[in-house]
């Protein structure tokens, strides 16, 4: 039997990762929750996507042929668009000190957890910016007396 459809949730979230198996489960993950999901191989082709697309997030693997996940995330936080954006860092290495530097909503170790994903990117994209005031997940209705 077909897994039901789920209900798109609205977001596009960019997943730029040179490993294929990471990247179809990060795309798993997301699909779950209802995201659209973009996928780059690169540094360079994130930064195309990212423009094209206009994600609501990006999970950024920091190994990445070429330049770095660092470089792109650099780009990104100098640049006025994207300097906000939610960042899920991803990778088998332990990097908190320079992702909290250049803002990093959380940094997962691989192989990716479902669950922590889930939570993270859930969080995540309640707290960005431009989009908070659709996306709430459990309204709280406060009477005032």
């Amino acid at each position: 039997a077909a897994a039901p459809a789920v209900e798109p949730n609205g977001y596009t979230v960019l997943v730029v990762d040179d490993d294929p198996n990471a990247r179809d489960l990060a795309t798993r993950i997301l699909s779950r929750l209802g995201c659209r999901v973009v996928v780059a191989i690169s540094a360079d082709d994130g930064w195309r996507k990212l423009e094209a697309e206009q994600p609501d997030a990006v999970v950024l693997d920091i190994i990445l042929p070429g330049r770095s996940g660092w470089t792109l995330l650099e780009s990104m936080r100098a640049h006025p668009t994207y300097s906000t954006m939610p960042v899920i860092v991803t990778s088998m290495l332990d990097i908190d000190s320079r992702g909290q530097e250049l803002g990093v909503v959380a940094h997962l170790t691989k192989p990716l957890s479902p669950e922590r994903m889930t939570e993270v990117l859930s969080a995540a994209l309640a707290g960005s910016a431009h989009r908070a005031a659709e996306l709430s997940v459990t309204p709280t209705t406060r009477r005032t007396a």
